[in-house]
């Protein structure tokens, strides 16, 4: 009788660790979304929007647009780079902790 009860009680404890376990791993999922989801907001809003934009709004303001000069498109360029790589290694991580 006192081995089953033992038994039991290492189930329980047993089952109580992988649970916490559980919650770990999705709490870390959603710290990750939530960093992802940020990041890649912000790289949309500095590179993706502007891109589709394509900066004609002028036109329809009456305003003449202003092109960026080649080191302002490089900056830009060199900006959206860096975002992406972090938007990239933010989702690799997501990917990473969703398959353990």
């Amino acid at each position: 009788m006192k081995h089953i009860r033992a038994i039991v009680i290492v189930g329980l404890l047993l089952g109580t660790i992988a649970l916490s376990g559980c919650e770990s791993k999705q709490h870390k999922l959603t710290r990750l979304q939530a960093e992802y989801d940020a990041v890649n907001k912000q790289y949309y809003a500095d590179c993706v929007a502007p891109a589709i934009g394509g900066g004609g709004g002028g036109y329809f303001s009456g305003k003449k647009p202003t092109l960026p000069t080649p080191a302002q498109q490089k900056a830009q360029q060199q900006k959206c780079a860096v975002e992406r790589a972090k938007a990239d290694k933010l989702l690799n991580q997501i990917m990473a902790a969703q398959t353990k």
